[in-house]
């Protein structure tokens, strides 16, 4: 990309370009050297972008006279995906079958039409033999280890969804994951293990190191293995 934005630097700037044999004169110029046709305007996003890069200017966090570029990203989407990709490559394979953003099961049902209402799509579920054996919900958030809050920042309403979800879909096994940080302490993986109250469903907390690419797909598979026994579920209030 970058010696393609050099080429076309050079290329404006040559004397040569300016000019084709029989022009009566050259194009108007801007100040920064580019045609300032209006046909041009359109462009004039991209290259500003392109003489940031050529020019090797940096941003800061600090307010300045010049307008400039940022680059946002749907975190929660990306996190998404990344996990996602991660458990299809984690359990390829495997007797188990990675289903991503699928189901689509309705949660409610209409008294009187019998339609189903409020239809559910659960970020990743693994099933076996067509048999949905475990449920996870990716979520952009912060939790920690902190002692005066036992529910470590997991929201109610995360709680909610996973236990409709394990309702639905009438799954033991319900894992909600978040981006490990160093609040959760230097080890990544469950951080709360839980028995939902009166069902055969046990829900658990974990987290993920996004930063280290290493090995991360047999990390995330060990991780979502049945291994840890549930505790007694704690009330959210």
């Amino acid at each position: 990309m970058f010696w393609r934005l050099r080429l076309i630097r050079r290329c404006r700037r040559s004397p040569a370009s300016d000019r084709s044999p029989g022009s009566v004169s050259a194009a108007p110029r801007s100040p920064h050297g580019s045609a300032s046709r209006r046909t041009n305007s359109r462009w004039r996003h991209l290259l500003n972008f392109a003489r940031l890069l050529l020019e090797r200017r940096f941003q800061t966090t600090t307010a300045g006279a010049s307008p400039s570029f940022s680059l946002l990203f749907e975190m929660n989407e990306l996190f998404e995906a990344y996990i996602g990709r991660l458990v299809v490559r984690a359990f390829a394979g495997t007797p188990m079958d990675v289903v991503l953003q699928g189901g689509r099961l309705h949660c409610l049902t209409e008294a009187d039409s019998g339609r189903g209402a409020f239809r559910t799509r659960p970020d990743v579920l693994i099933r076996r033999n067509g048999v949905v054996t475990q449920v996870i919900d990716t979520k952009w958030k912060r939790i920690s280890a902190r002692i005066d809050d036992p529910r470590q920042g997991v929201s109610k309403a995360d709680i909610y969804q996973m236990l409709v979800y394990g309702h639905v879909y009438q799954t033991a096994r319900l894992t909600l994951l978040y981006p490990h940080t160093l609040a959760l302490g230097e080890r990544e993986g469950v951080q709360g293990s839980y028995q939902v109250t009166g069902q055969e469903m046990a829900l658990q907390t974990a987290s993920f190191d996004v930063g280290d690419g290493t090995r991360a797909a047999e990390r995330l598979r060990l991780m979502l293995e049945p291994t840890v026994p549930a505790g007694q579920l704690r009330v959210f209030g």
